[in-house]
């Protein structure tokens, strides 16, 4: 009992500071306590045949973590610990367009070993869907016009590009891509240029490629001739009434020839040309015969209409069979 007391006694001042330091590296070292971490990140792995918006490529969770003063201490910052996920092809999420992801403590990884008492939220939510990829023809874009007397034509390397991305915004696109403008400038030689695709306006979709080589054929001029068929239109259709029903032809498309210079021939489209009957003069019920008329979009240019074909068509007016 002596040996116990003189022990407690004796340097009693040194004793006591060693304990006090025992105290406080337990507190440090195996005292456990709990902290909230916000905005910890967490990466979401997946197949390649899936499309994540890429605002949801690293979204952030809040976290309750559990471990020593220490640890806790250097768990403070959120970059600490980071979370990882993997989410897979699944048939029934791309029908729905949403995916849910559960997070657990395995998804996340640190250096300290800590417990994770709590995680906000516990499911993601992810819109997702299928990624696929659309070939679409390269148009050059080209403004001017080379010298009097020479027609140019236009080739594009590579001719196609493949667009990749989200499976509705791939399929909402037209068939074509065209290039940056570029300027003729009265040139007379073919040359070639590498120009810009004009990307569409998403950061969504990635291209194959980013430029193409434009090749401007350029040449000596001549008239060429070519048939276009164009859909009829009837003016004065007011004369269908109750009293003289109407009767107009079925098919009403027409064969249009027209000639000019290669050039503007061959820029031609069915909408630049329109093709009608006047209906006006026709007052009395019976068969009629109204010939076709034809008027260009650009009157001024070197096309002409050479014929219609059929020249005519025939138009039925019935007279009106009254009650008896």
């Amino acid at each position: 009992m002596n040996f116990i007391v003189n022990f407690l006694t004796k340097d009693i001042w040194r004793k006591l500071i060693a304990l006090t330091i025992a105290c406080v590296l337990y507190l440090n070292l195996y005292e456990y306590k709990e902290r909230d971490i916000h905005d910890v990140k967490v990466e979401i792995n997946h197949d390649p045949d899936i499309f994540i918006d890429p605002s949801y490529q690293n979204t952030s969770v809040h976290l309750k973590i559990k471990g020593t003063k220490r640890q806790v201490e250097e768990l403070a910052l959120a970059d600490a610990i980071s979370g990882r996920v993997k989410l897979e092809y699944n048939a029934d999420a791309i029908r729905t367009g949403k995916a849910r992801v559960y997070l657990r403590q395995h998804n996340f990884s640190s250096d300290k070993k800590i417990k994770i008492v709590s995680i906000k939220p516990e499911v993601l939510e992810i819109p997702i869907q299928r990624k696929i990829s659309r070939e679409l023809n390269i148009v050059p874009q080209i403004t001017g016009s080379p010298k009097p007397g020479k027609v140019f034509s236009l080739r594009a390397h590579p001719a196609k590009v493949t667009v990749s991305g989200p499976e509705q915004l791939v399929n909402s696109l037209p068939q074509e891509i065209s290039t940056e403008p570029f300027p003729l400038d009265n040139d007379d030689k073919t040359f070639s240029k590498e120009l810009k695709l004009v990307k569409p306006n998403s950061d969504k979709l990635q291209l194959s490629v980013s430029a193409a080589y434009v090749t401007v054929d350029i040449r000596d001029s001549y008239d060429i001739t070519r048939d276009i068929s164009v859909t009829v239109k009837y003016l004065h259709t007011a004369l269908q009434s109750d009293d003289h029903p109407v009767k107009l032809p079925v098919p009403n498309k027409v064969s249009v020839k027209v000639k000019g210079n290669q050039n503007e021939v061959n820029l031609l489209t069915r909408n630049d040309i329109t093709v009608f009957a006047d209906l006006s003069g026709i007052t009395a019920p019976g068969d009629h015969t109204v010939p076709l008329q034809a008027t260009l979009a650009k009157p001024g240019s070197s096309v002409q209409v050479v014929s219609i074909t059929p020249a005519a068509v025939r138009v039925t007016i019935r007279e009106h069979k009254k009650d008896k």
